[in-house]
């Protein structure tokens, strides 16, 4: 009798609300995929949504809304960018707990309509004086940050998602912090997530995604992450970047996806 009510019990435990990773997000060749069918990333740029609480839900309560205009997909980033000034990693490299519970929200919600994240590591800015990077980091806290983002995604098995190491370059120029090598510390923990580069000219061998900064390759995917066709919003298109603070963004043709 005791065995079977501890059965009853562990079958109760196992049906109790969770989240297990339901979408995964994939590249073959040049072409991205979300559970391997052709996947065409249309995107909002909201780097800054881990900033408090608000922010978090704010974007989750909006998520339908933009499914609605065809939105697939969005970025946060877990170094503020820009004036969000937040630190999203310890000095050791570690993620903070606070943003860490934020972005598995997000992620999680994501995940539930179908849409993949981009996760944001590094947002190196020297130009408006970033509190949000640590000036201690060398080449070794930065790989481990990239090396335990890919372990916290692992860790909740989302896989509706894909990585940007360090946001235009900016670390890797003010820094000198070597992209690829970050790269590797990511693909160390698990090899399966899709990391892009996001920097001038080519990327590495070991990059899964060309983004934004990144030359074209007929080789692998490129997402313009924060980018819009020329004149796709004409005359309207000033007032749409007055009244709202994300940008919508239309991929720039059939073999190229887009969003910022």
């Amino acid at each position: 009798m005791r065995k079977l009510v501890l059965l009853i019990v562990l079958v109760m435990v196992s049906l109790l609300p969770g989240h297990s990773g339901i979408n995964v997000f994939s590249v073959k060749g040049n072409k991205t995929l979300l559970n391997g069918q052709d996947f065409q990333v249309i995107g909002l740029r909201c780097s800054n949504s881990l900033y408090s609480e608000e922010t978090t839900q704010d974007l989750i309560d909006h998520l339908d809304a933009y499914m609605a205009y065809g939105i697939n997909t969005v970025s946060v980033f877990l170094m503020g960018s820009r004036f969000g000034d937040f630190k999203g990693y310890h000095e050791d490299g570690s993620l903070n707990s606070v943003y860490a519970k934020r972005l598995k929200r997000i992620i999680a919600e994501c995940d539930k309509r179908a849409m993949v994240v981009l996760v944001g590591c590094l947002y190196w800015s020297d130009a408006n004086g970033s509190q949000a990077k640590w000036d201690s980091w060398t080449q070794k806290e930065a790989n481990l940050a990239v090396a335990n983002t890919i372990r916290f995604l692992k860790e909740n098995d989302f896989r509706n998602v894909f990585i940007d190491p360090d946001n235009e370059g900016m670390a890797n120029r003010a820094a000198g912090f070597n992209i690829s090598e970050m790269i590797s510390a990511g693909k160390a923990v698990d090899s399966t997530y899709m990391i892009g580069y996001n920097n001038w000219g080519y990327t590495p061998r070991n990059a899964d995604l060309a983004l934004h900064f990144s030359s074209k390759t007929k080789f692998i995917p490129y997402i313009e992450i924060e980018g819009t066709m020329t004149n796709y919003l004409g005359i309207a298109k000033k007032w749409v970047i007055i009244l709202t603070s994300m940008w919508v963004f239309i991929p720039k043709s059939k073999k190229q996806s887009s969003f910022g």
